[in-house]
C-alpha cells in the first residue's frame, strides 16, 4: 500500500514494495559452469571449453582481439601501402574565342591526367566538348570524354566538386576542349597529373 503526505502542492510518496531495490553487487556474475566467463556454444548446441568468436579465436582472456598487420593477410600480389587519394594540384584557364580545338593540359610522358573540376560560360550559343589525344591539338588518337554541352548565351556548366576525379586521360595524352562557335568561352579546370 502506498502512503502519501501532502504538503502544500507537493506530494511525497514512499515506494511500493515491488519497486524496492537491493544494492548492486560488485562481484562478477557466476555462470552455470561455476566460472565468471560466459559459456560459448557450438553450432550444434554443445558447450565449448573456451569461448570463441565467429572466426574460432579464443576470447576468454581478452576481447577485442589485438589486431596487427600479420593478423590481416593481404591477397597474393596485393600492394602493402594504401593508395593515397588523388588531389587536384594544378589548374588551367579556359579562354577560347574561336571555333577550334584547344589544348588545356599538355601531354606529359608517363603521367595521366585526372580532371576533378571544370566550369565554363559562353558569351553566345556554343557547343563544347572535352576530348583527349596526341599530336597537335589532340589531332591523333582522339577520344571524346564528354558529349557536346550546348551552352546558350551567358550560359555554362560546372562539373565536379574538386575532391575526386570525374574524367580520366591516359598517360601520354593531352586534354583538349572543342568549341563550335567563334564566341568567347571562359572558365577553369582543376586537375592532377600522376
Amino acid at each position: 500500500m502506498m502512503k502519501r503526505l501532502i504538503i502544500g502542492i507537493v506530494a511525497l510518496a514512499s515506494w511500493p514494495a515491488w519497486a524496492q531495490t537491493t544494492p548492486v553487487s560488485t562481484l562478477p556474475p557466476a555462470y552455470a559452469n561455476g566460472t565468471t566467463q560466459p559459456q560459448s556454444q557450438t553450432t550444434s548446441g554443445g558447450v565449448r571449453s573456451q569461448p570463441q568468436d565467429g572466426a574460432g579465436h579464443d576470447v576468454s582472456s581478452s576481447y577485442p582481439l589485438p589486431v596487427s598487420a600479420a593478423s590481416l593477410p593481404l591477397p597474393s600480389g596485393a600492394a602493402t601501402a594504401a593508395k593515397q587519394p588523388i588531389i587536384g594540384t594544378a589548374s588551367a584557364a579556359i579562354n577560347v574565342s574561336s571555333a577550334t580545338t584547344t589544348v588545356l593540359v599538355a601531354a606529359s610522358g608517363s603521367l595521366a591526367i585526372y580532371v576533378q573540376h571544370f566550369d565554363f560560360m559562353a558569351a553566345a550559343a556554343d557547343n563544347v566538348t572535352l576530348e583527349y589525344g596526341t599530336g597537335a591539338s589532340c589531332g591523333t588518337g582522339t577520344t571524346v570524354l564528354t558529349g557536346a554541352y550546348p551552352a546558350s548565351a551567358n550560359g555554362g556548366i560546372s562539373a565536379g566538386a574538386g575532391t575526386a576525379p570525374i574524367l580520366f586521360v591516359p598517360a601520354s595524352n593531352a586534354l583538349c576542349i572543342v568549341t563550335s562557335a567563334a564566341t568567347q568561352l571562359s572558365g577553369s579546370i582543376t586537375y592532377a597529373q600522376q
